[in-house]
Parts: structure tokens; sequence; C-alpha cells
């Protein structure tokens, strides 16, 4: 029998729901708005997009640190600096396209970079 005290249980509904986050649907939703990104638009919508892409990688960051994939959340990190708003980088609109692109794509990539080898246990090694 599995002995799994409340604690343990929210560590794994955490855990379960940030692995929902990072590989599920709010992936393709940042997915497509990169990809829209490619497209001439007004300069509020690259604002919008600097705000969820910075966010979403810093999730992502902080889950690949989770799983002690150190160079995966060092990626994540640097996307996020790339993107990040508060202090932004000036590039030119032909190579933001590309940095939108190969990030959706990277975006992708995602449940391959992040697969986990094992469930996570709790402290005392049980689901």
């Amino acid at each position: 029998t599995h002995n799994i005290n409340s604690t343990d249980n929210v560590i794994i509904i955490q855990h379960r729901i940030m692995r929902a986050i990072v590989t599920g649907g709010v992936r393709y939703f940042v997915v497509a708005l990169l990809l829209i990104g490619a497209f001439k638009l007004p300069y509020g919508y690259y604002t919008f997009l600097r705000i969820v892409v910075t966010l979403y990688t810093l999730l992502l960051a902080f889950y690949a640190h989770d799983q002690s994939k150190n160079n995966i959340m060092f990626l994540f990190m640097g996307i996020a600096i790339l993107f990040n708003p508060l202090i932004p980088v000036y590039l030119s609109k032909d190579i933001w396209k590309f940095i939108d692109i190969v990030t959706a794509v990277l975006f992708i990539a995602i449940p391959l970079m992040l697969k986990e080898t094992k469930a996570p246990l709790s402290s005392d090694g049980h689901l």
C-alpha cells in the first residue's frame, strides 16, 4: 500500500498542473502567437507577445530546473531575457521573424526536451 499524505498529494497535483501547462494547450497558444508575430502587426501586439513569451519561458525555466535540466533552464531564461518587455531588445523585423519562428519550433519540441524519465516521488519514496 502507498502512504500518501496531503502534502504529497498537493505536490503531485502541482506537478501535474505544471506539466499540463508546459506541454499542453497553453504551449500551442504561445506557438500560434509567435507564428502570427511573423506578420506585420501593430506594435501593441508585439508588447503582448513579449509579455506572454516571457511569462511562459520563465515557467518553462522553473519546470526545467525542477527536473534538474539546467541546460534547458538556461535556454529558456535566455529566451525570457530576449523577449522581456521591461528592458526590450530592439532588433530588425527580419531578425524578430527568425527568432519568433525558431522559438515556436523550440516550444513545439518542449515535450521532447522536458521528457520525464520517471514519475515524481514524494520525500519518502512513494508516488
